[in-house]
């Protein structure tokens, strides 16, 4: 039986992950929608996502567009629900009950991320400390902890707020734009601990502080600033 759940998947030249991972989601009930970011011939994913019946999309690589892969892939979303992700994204077994389970109304719900450590040990997400209390800190920190690799909610919502902002070029801020307009028209977050999603290879550096060693693109910071000058000084 199909849940009424759509995973927005963002791939570039990754057939070895997403040959692992895509069953691995398929088996929880979901649709998957993969968005190819222009990935070269020899690393096409069609012919796996017709394997196991996943929508397949292509957009020419103009220098890292995952943000308008997962505008694309909202676009063509049919299901009441929608979460977006990457192609090396593992879900551990029950991620999409977890979600489901427990999306309230106005929510965004965000679960862990785990990363193997040196030792090919899981280590805990770094913004667990945070999220324990996540009802309880305030907005401009709320958004922050929001990564784009695992995020869940209501189609219509996402759609509501205006989608992903296709203007966004390399990496970083992608997601804390989505959240902050979440924020910004009325909408709360929830923090779903046993809706894991793990990852082979670690953050990238700097990455396991606490809003410290930052690696956005400059463009990306160029357009998160223009878009929102209140807040000049607290992102990124």
């Amino acid at each position: 039986m199909r849940l009424p759940v759509t995973i927005v998947v963002t791939y570039y030249n990754q057939k070895k992950n997403l040959e692992r991972t895509l069953p691995l989601w398929i088996e929880q009930g979901v649709q998957v929608i993969v968005c190819d970011d222009g990935s070269k011939k020899s690393q096409s994913p069609k012919a796996i996502c017709d394997k196991y019946g996943a929508t397949y999309f292509w957009q020419a690589n103009e220098d890292n567009r995952q943000s308008e892969a997962f505008q694309r892939g909202l676009e063509l979303t049919k299901t009441s629900f929608v979460m977006f992700t990457d192609a090396d994204a593992i879900p551990c077994k029950g991620w999409a009950d977890a979600m489901l389970g427990a999306w309230e109304p106005k929510r965004l719900l965000t679960g862990p991320r785990e990363y193997k450590d040196k030792k090919g040990e899981w280590i805990r997400d770094w913004r667990q400390k945070y999220l324990d209390v996540f009802e309880h800190v305030d907005l401009i920190q709320k958004w922050k902890l929001m990564i784009g690799c695992n995020i869940f909610g209501l189609t219509k919502t996402f759609i509501d707020n205006g989608g992903w902002d296709i203007n966004y070029r390399g990496y970083g801020l992608l997601d804390w734009d989505v959240s902050y307009r979440w924020v910004k028209n009325g909408g709360l977050f929830k923090y779903v601990p046993k809706a894991i999603v793990r990852f082979d290879e670690p953050p990238a550096k700097g990455e396991q502080g606490y809003f410290t060693g930052h690696t956005n693109d400059p463009r990306a910071e160029k357009l998160f600033g223009e878009k929102f000058p209140e807040l000049a000084g607290v992102a990124p």
